[in-house]
């Protein structure tokens, strides 16, 4: 089980957070444009590689703004692909249960889906359904863990509104410092026990 309860601190260890998350919260706000999600997604995937190799300090540099769009505008097309079905189930009988059972399965995987994209860099490897079920029986318990603690992070995040609304910037990126780690970190365990078991072997090497 992965460190919970470092996730609420350890972004706190960098001695330069403050101006990095100062421009979090700028692409945050830029978000409710749309423009930042991909920015913002980008240094997700950073930090859950970071997250995975066990560095996640110092927090990454606001740097290469094109690598970080193109990689970020990539995982949000694979949350809208993610999300279709759930709007296609809600057309049949008993579609909303359908859509939310569907929707709790993939709030489970979801971790496991940016980690596998996150350290291989490789399209194929997030569709590998097989394996990512594979590994979503063997550590049910830590993803489980994993999506209350992030119910927990976005309600946090939402506390920010207390704060002259302009604290939902600060607080939201917080949050998502928080499940980024968790998510390495979650997918760390999966790799080890997945290549412990031989499934889904090498799953958790970069290839770039």
């Amino acid at each position: 089980m992965p460190d919970l309860a470092r996730s609420f601190t350890y972004m706190f260890e960098d001695k330069n957070w403050l101006s990095k998350a100062l421009v979090g919260a700028a692409f945050v706000l830029l978000s409710w444009f749309i423009i930042g999600i991909p920015f913002l997604l980008g240094y997700s995937i950073m930090l859950v590689r970071r997250s995975y190799e066990d560095n996640e300090v110092p927090l990454p540099e606001w740097e290469n703004f094109g690598d970080l769009f193109t990689k970020g505008l990539i995982l949000f097309v694979i949350g809208i692909i993610l999300a279709i079905p759930a709007v296609i189930l809600h057309f049949f009988p008993c579609g909303e249960l359908l859509a939310m059972l569907y929707s709790l399965l993939v709030a489970l995987v979801y971790p496991l889906i940016v980690g596998r994209y996150a350290i291989t860099n490789d399209l194929n490897a997030v569709f590998q359904i097989n394996e990512i079920i594979d590994m979503l029986r063997e550590n049910i318990a830590t993803l489980a863990a994993i999506l209350i603690m992030q119910i927990i992070f976005w309600i946090i995040a939402m506390m920010g509104i207390l704060a002259l609304f302009i604290g939902i910037l600060f607080t939201t990126f917080y949050a998502m410092l928080a499940v980024s780690y968790l998510y390495g970190k979650a997918y760390q365990e999966a790799v080890k026990k997945a290549e412990s078991a031989n499934i889904g072997g090498g799953s958790g090497d970069a290839t770039a």
